[in-house]
């Protein structure tokens, strides 16, 4: 199986698009995430979740050990969208841009960082393909 790891930080949509895409060396979460898998964790101060390619989302991940869902087989690129959970209020954010992603194809994890204080918040990616 094949390995990428992608780190990426955000304050808001702009400066997201702005920065682009930063290779990390940093260890995994986990092992390898099984093809047609989702691993999350939640590293901040934040719960978060994901909406999937057929409009359903995960459920909620609070802080702590990482946790694995299966992702609907659509047989093709969909995106797979991280939000977290205002801690102070009701609400939600985007967390990063939504990846794209087969589950034919891959395994995909997603982590985020940072707190909801600040404004200041980062995520990881990580992909296992099939070959």
């Amino acid at each position: 199986m094949k390995r990428t790891r992608l780190r990426l930080a955000t304050v808001g949509a702009a400066f997201a698009l702005a920065i682009g895409l930063v290779g990390t060396t940093a260890g995994s979460a986990s092992a390898n995430v099984a093809v047609g898998k989702l691993e999350l964790c939640a590293w901040g101060n934040y719960q978060i979740y994901a909406t999937m390619p057929n409009g359903t989302t995960t459920q909620i991940v609070s802080p702590g050990p990482c946790r694995t869902f299966d992702v609907p087989n659509t047989h093709s690129w969909e995106p797979i969208q991280l939000y977290g959970l205002y801690r102070t209020f009701y609400g939600t954010f985007k967390v990063g841009l939504p990846m794209f992603y087969n589950a034919d194809q891959m395994g995909l994890g997603m982590g985020a960082h940072g707190t909801t204080d600040t404004g200041n918040n980062s995520y990881e990616v990580w992909v296992t393909s099939a070959s």
